[in-house]
């Protein structure tokens, strides 16, 4: 289910099979210097500027198979980082704040 809120944080788009009109993709091209995040890049973009997204019953992906090039997280959390600071602006440095805190307070549950 896709959770638009959260795209500051991360992808919260199931992209596995996404359809964008060609008007939008005409108006947004994919970044192909990002190797991984290009699909990241696009939704958020998408999400500042308003666009709504709409989830359809149409099954159109029944498996997942790991690995490729996105397996590779240590660029992909660079990738992500990019496409992150690149289009939220000064507001990226409040979502690494909120990153930080969350990631703060994971590690204090596990201690008590």
């Amino acid at each position: 289910m896709p959770r638009p809120l959260l795209l500051p944080f991360f992808n919260a788009i199931p992209h596995l099979s996404t359809f964008i009109a060609t008007s939008i993709q005409r108006r947004f091209r994919y970044r192909e210097d990002l190797k991984i995040a290009s699909d990241y890049d696009l939704f958020l973009k998408l999400f500042i500027r308003g666009y709504h997204f709409t989830v359809s019953n149409l099954i159109t992906a029944v498996h997942y198979r790991g690995g490729g090039i996105s397996a590779n997280r240590v660029q992909s959390a660079i990738e992500i980082q990019t496409v992150k600071r690149d289009n939220l602006g000064c507001f990226y440095f409040i979502i690494k704040i909120i990153e930080w805190l969350n990631q703060r307070r994971k590690r204090m549950c596990k201690i008590q």
